[in-house]
């Protein structure tokens, strides 16, 4: 049985946590004091335009861009909907529902939930399907269902679990029954089910007392989210840095799940707690293309807008009996790897995997069933479907928030952020290129060209017959004077030839 560690590093304005699996980083979260996190948020909004052509409407929830309602998100009659076996919302809708137009109209004030936050150009997407979380349910207020975590599988507990909810359920509301119920009773429910109901109704009297766009509830912060959403029973050990924190989790496990209680640690260390478990290093090569698996193979990672790309090869890996065997081995060893990238990265969107190819469909089977087995740890939605006629592995996973290198990263003011620069020689000779157009123009009378030193040994190797170089006076610049006369050399004025 694998062992599960959640660490917190809390420092000045910043939180971080780690999710550690057998002592591999397998996903992290962080949150800034002050940064506006979206997600989860009810905001009571007005809607600006309302676009039939894309199904969908642009509403002001207050942010620094209008959010997007697809239809499929909109509120309409529950029984437009179709509901998954995991109690999902909004996952299908009727044919019936055919317009935007007939759901909300330019200037209508309507409740919604961020269910993703903005990205890049994009402002959030939003829901009228209002759900709130608790540690073992998740209340529907606006719709009448009982629904229960897809992560539980066994059919038996499912149908126990949903009865167990019909029961307790507040009329005229619906539950989701989250993964950490399993194996619990209704009457383990009453005190989430009193708490978000009363959250509920506070919700209501705040929309209909505060003016649009205005935010009516904020989720809450990562401390709290981790505890409710991520220590379940199968996590070992919970280590925070710092008494107070450590006393704040207690004392609210205390109230809903009091046998986890004395897992919760205070790290002890005199260095700092990431880097005593290693995290600092493993975040660096989470950022980076190339991922080494243990066998000597790796992948290579790059991620576009919508679409992530994952190749993998052999690296230094051999085998030990056959080609076949060799490939086979290393594919199943990049499927693991794979799916704990895909959780640590928070790739979101269409992911196409190249894994090396396989003549047997049985050994393509086994792969991506590897692949499929692996995913199962994953909190978001993910859905392999196969692979393609030229060997590919397609799959999708749900977008909740930012990727992890553009939460760490931003664009690179050299490159734009492309990952690449001009090579030396190039731009040297463009530079050399400019100053003869700008000496033919006969618009100026002196030139100064700034660059690297490897781009002006560039220079002096590829030469100009009638141009003469000196480096620029000014200390540090980096950069050449460029005069036509010679009679204008100064001292240490070198000719190009």
């Amino acid at each position: 049985m694998s062992k599960k560690e959640i660490i917190i590093d809390q420092e000045k304005e910043l939180t971080r946590v780690a999710v550690m699996e057998d002592g591999e980083l397998c996903e992290f979260y962080l949150e800034r004091e002050g940064a506006q996190k979206l997600a989860g948020n009810i905001y009571k909004g007005r809607v600006q335009n309302v676009l039939p052509g894309m199904q969908a409407a642009f509403v002001d929830i207050g942010a620094d861009r209008n959010a997007f309602l697809y239809v499929g998100d909109a509120g309409v009659d529950q029984r437009d909907y179709a509901f998954g076996k995991d109690g999902a919302l909004g996952e299908g809708v009727a044919a019936r529902i055919q317009s935007i137009k007939k759901v909300v109209k330019s200037g209508q004030e309507i409740m919604v939930q961020v269910i993703k936050e903005p990205d890049g150009p994009k402002g959030a997407r939003i829901t009228t399907h209002i759900t709130l979380p608790g540690r073992f349910v998740v209340l529907v207020p606006m719709v009448d269902y009982v629904g229960v975590s897809r992560r539980i599988r066994d059919d038996a507990e499912r149908q126990r679990l949903k009865a167990e909810a019909e029961r307790v359920k507040p009329e005229g509301m619906g539950l989701i029954v989250r993964t950490a119920a399993e194996g619990m009773d209704g009457e383990d429910f009453l005190a989430d089910i009193a708490y978000l109901t009363a959250l509920w109704r506070e919700v209501e009297r705040n929309g209909q007392v505060r003016r649009a766009p205005c935010c009516i509830h904020r989720d809450e912060a990562l401390l709290s989210r981790t505890v409710r959403d991520l220590f379940t029973n199968d996590v070992d050990r919970f280590v925070l840095a710092d008494q107070e924190s450590v006393d704040q989790v207690r004392e609210t496990l205390r109230r809903i799940s009091p046998e986890l209680a004395d897992r919760v640690e205070q790290y002890q260390g005199q260095i700092p707690i990431f880097d005593a478990y290693r995290i600092e290093s493993r975040l660096d090569k989470a950022l980076s293309h190339k991922v080494w698996l243990k066998n000597g193979g790796y992948l290579y990672v790059d991620q576009t807008e919508a679409l992530t790309v994952i190749d993998v090869n052999t690296g230094k890996f051999v085998g030990s009996y056959d080609l076949q065997d060799t490939v086979f081995q290393l594919n199943c060893e990049a499927a693991k790897e794979i799916a704990r990238q895909v959780r640590l990265r928070d790739l979101g969107g269409i992911i196409i995997i190249d894994f090396i190819d396989m003549e047997s469909t049985d050994h393509q089977r086994q792969v991506v069933e590897a692949l499929r087995e692996a995913l199962k740890k994953d909190r978001n939605k993910t859905n392999v479907v196969g692979l393609t006629g030229l060997g590919l592995v397609e799959m999708t996973r749900k977008k909740m928030r930012r990727r992890l290198s553009d939460a760490l990263e931003k664009p690179c003011p050299c490159c734009g952020g492309t990952g690449r620069v001009m090579q030396e020689e190039h731009t040297a000779r463009r530079a050399l290129r400019d100053v003869a157009r700008i000496r033919a123009s006969g618009t100026t009378e002196g030139i100064v060209v700034r660059a690297s030193e490897a781009v002006l040994c560039q220079v002096r190797r590829l030469g100009a017959g009638g141009i003469y170089l000196l480096p620029d006076a000014r200390k540090g610049s980096g950069g050449f004077q460029v005069s036509t006369e010679p009679s204008n050399a100064l001292e240490g004025l070198e000719r190009l030839t």
